[in-house]
C-alpha cells in the first residue's frame, strides 16, 4: 500500500458513507494528498488536511485533482496530512478498547 499511495498523484475517495475512513488515514500517512467527500466520518479523519468535494460533482473532483498538481497546494496537503494522521494509531485504539472492556467487566461484576 505504501508504494501505491506514495506513487499516486492523490487518493480520490468519493464515499457516500464511512465507518471510519481508513483509506484516507492510510493515504495521509504515506504522504499522499486526499480528495474526498465531507460525509460521515471523513471530516473527522481528514480534518483540514484534505480537499473536500460534493460526492456527485465530477467538475469539483476534476478541479480538486488539478489543484493537487499545484506545487504549493500539493505540499500543503502532504504536510497537513502527515500531521493529521498522527492523531490516529492502532496502539491508542487498542488501549481505549482495553480500558472500555475492563471498565465494562468491572461494572457487570458488581
Amino acid at each position: 500500500m505504501r508504494l501505491a499511495y506514495g506513487g499516486a498523484i492523490a487518493l480520490v475517495y468519493p464515499s457516500r458513507y464511512e465507518g471510519f475512513g481508513l483509506p484516507v488515514a492510510e493515504a495521509m500517512a504515506c504522504g499522499c494528498p486526499v480528495i474526498t467527500t465531507p460525509n460521515s466520518s471523513l471530516r473527522e479523519v481528514g480534518g483540514n488536511a484534505v480537499l473536500y468535494v460534493p460526492e456527485r460533482d465530477v467538475g469539483a473532483m476534476t478541479a480538486a485533482l488539478l489543484r493537487v498538481f499545484e506545487k504549493n497546494t500539493r505540499q500543503r496537503l502532504i504536510n497537513a496530512g502527515l500531521e493529521q494522521c498522527r492523531q490516529f494509531s492502532w496502539t491508542t485504539m487498542a488501549e481505549q478498547v482495553k480500558t472500555f472492556l475492563l471498565e465494562s467487566s468491572q461494572s457487570l461484576s458488581r
